[in-house]
C-alpha cells in the first residue's frame, strides 16, 4: 500500500514539474513578446511624422513656390526657410552654424541674420559675415507628381538649388554645367507638381570662403 502511494505521488510530482516547465516557457515567451511590442511602440513614437521636424513637409503646389526676388517662406515647425535665391528652390535650416540660434530674414537687405551674435548669410545661405564659419545647412527639396511619386529632388551630395521647371535662368550661373544637370533632373510637368521638404535629410553648409 505504501509503495503504491509513493509511486502515485511521484507520478503527480513529475507531471507538476513538466507543467511548471511549460508555464515557465510560456511566461518567458510572453515576456519577450511584450518587450518587443514595447520597443516597437517606442520606435514608432520616436519616428517623426509628416509635418513634424525630422519628417517631410508639404509646401504646396510648385506654381506657388517662391520666385526670385520674393520673400522666403517661413516654416517654424520645420525650422527652415523655403527660398529661391535665383537658380531654384533651396530649403535653408534656420539654425545659425555658429551656435544654433534661429536666424531671421531681413527683407530690406535680403539677408538671413542671426539675432544672437550677428552672423549674416546671403540668400543662398552663404556666409557674408561671422562669427559663423560655414553656410547655413540645407534640407532636401523634392518635387512630387499628382500620384505622390518623387520626380526630382535636391542632390544630397552638392546641395545645389533645385531648378524650377520652365523657369527662365536669372543669371549666367544658371548656364553652368551643374545647373544644366540639375535642370535636366528637374524636368517634371509644372501642373499638379507639389513641393516637399525632407527635414530628415540635412546637407551641411559649405565652409566660408
Amino acid at each position: 500500500m505504501t509503495m503504491k502511494t509513493t509511486a502515485a505521488s511521484h507520478s503527480r510530482s513529475s507531471i507538476t514539474r513538466r507543467e511548471l516547465l511549460s508555464y515557465a516557457w510560456l511566461l518567458g515567451l510572453a515576456t519577450l513578446t511584450a518587450g518587443m511590442v514595447r520597443a516597437g511602440v517606442r520606435a514608432a513614437r520616436a519616428m517623426p511624422r509628416r509635418g513634424e521636424y525630422g519628417g517631410v513637409f508639404y509646401m504646396g503646389p510648385l506654381a506657388e513656390a517662391p520666385t526670385p526676388g520674393s520673400e522666403p517662406i517661413n516654416q517654424p515647425a520645420g525650422r527652415f526657410w523655403l527660398h529661391n535665391p535665383g537658380d531654384g528652390l533651396v530649403s535653408l535650416h534656420k539654425s545659425c552654424t555658429h551656435l544654433d540660434c534661429l536666424c531671421g530674414w531681413d527683407d530690406q537687405n535680403r539677408q538671413f541674420i542671426c539675432p544672437c551674435h550677428g552672423s549674416r548669410f546671403a540668400e543662398d545661405g552663404a556666409v557674408l559675415s561671422g562669427p559663423a564659419a560655414r553656410a547655413l545647412d540645407r534640407f532636401v527639396v523634392q518635387y512630387a507628381d499628382a500620384a505622390g511619386e518623387i520626380v526630382a529632388e535636391t542632390d544630397p551630395q552638392t546641395g545645389a538649388a533645385l531648378p524650377v521647371p520652365g523657369a527662365a535662368p536669372t543669371d549666367d550661373s544658371a548656364a553652368s554645367e551643374e545647373a544644366s544637370d540639375a535642370q535636366e533632373a528637374a524636368e517634371a510637368p509644372l501642373p499638379d507638381t507639389v513641393v516637399l521638404v525632407d527635414t530628415g535629410r540635412l546637407i551641411p553648409g559649405a565652409p566660408a570662403a
